[in-house]
């Protein structure tokens, strides 16, 4: 088997990233997440003094949290929010 596939495979139930790994999940550069780090903008675990892994949720919070929405997407959500708003105000 390709040694990329069956990595590929293994990433998909992996939990903790190594650096490189992570880097290459978000398609960055591993200097950018090292930089994230050592500025402790985003959390990592230490197992040893130089062994730092990612959390697979954190990088996944990460990409929820950076996604634009379209202006289609906000302006509706907006509508539905002042809607779920006004309920509320109209409720006890």
């Amino acid at each position: 088997m390709n040694h990329r596939l069956r990595e590929s495979r293994c990433s998909e139930y992996k939990r903790l990233f190594s650096v490189k790994e992570a880097a290459a999940y978000l398609a960055l550069s591993p200097i950018t997440l090292y930089h994230w780090i050592s500025d402790r903008e985003i959390p990592v675990v230490r197992l040893r003094r130089k062994a730092v892994r990612i959390d697979r949720q954190v990088l996944d919070k990460l990409i929820e949290s950076s996604t634009m929405k379209t202006k289609y997407e906000a302006k509706s959500e907006g509508t539905i929010q002042a809607r779920q708003d006004m309920v509320a105000k109209l409720l006890p």
